[in-house]
């Protein structure tokens, strides 16, 4: 059976063959659905979903975010090979004999708040260790700056994206369900 929406006016006659934005039929009065106004056209269950994720993604970046990496690592081997040629050409190698660095007391051990960091050799003037620590630092930071955003983009898809999929097809089966032993009324010709 046809019912009246909302929007139809009490005293005009209702000629029922007007549809208005909804599944319910009206009086014929000028009335335009809600297009171009996307959340007034979500249902309440669907708001519900949006306004939890929101929440939930709150909690998670509230969470996450200070459990970040923030020490810089130890750079390998790889990482070193980054590093400028005249900055390759002052690390200290470990069993490197010394004539092949042209020193022969103990090599400089620079403090990165890292004790595995590279050692430089004995013969780098000040401004050689200066330029070899600023690029150490650049690639460091570059590392410690991909770590983070891989650990957030992780964190975010799988605590947050993940779950929250998870319950959007648990609502929509239940729906469905629903739906399914629901009984219609017989149409009335």
């Amino acid at each position: 059976m046809l019912k009246r929406c909302s929007k139809c006016v009490p005293g005009k006659p209702w000629n029922g063959a007007v549809k208005c934005g909804s599944s319910d039929v009206h009086c014929g009065a000028n009335v335009r659905a809600s297009q171009g106004e996307p959340m007034k056209r979500l249902g309440g269950w669907w708001r519900l979903w949006i306004f939890m994720c929101g929440v939930y993604l709150f909690c998670v970046l509230a969470l996450g975010i200070p459990r970040l990496p923030n020490k810089r690592t130890h750079l390998s081997e790889q990482d070193l090979a980054g590093l400028s040629v005249q900055a390759q050409a002052l690390v200290w190698h470990p069993g490197d004999p010394p004539e092949v660095n042209g020193w022969e007391s103990c090599p400089n051990v620079i403090d990165f708040d890292d004790p595995n960091a590279p050692a430089i050799i004995p013969r780098a003037t000040p401004n050689q260790i200066e330029a070899f620590t600023r690029e150490y630092r650049q690639i460091q930071d570059s590392k410690l700056r991909s770590a983070r955003v891989y650990a957030l983009l992780s964190s975010v898809l799988f605590w947050w994206g993940v779950p929250s999929i998870v319950v959007l097809i648990f609502g929509l089966s239940v729906r469905w369900v629903f739906r399914g032993f629901k009984k219609e009324p017989p149409l009335t010709i």
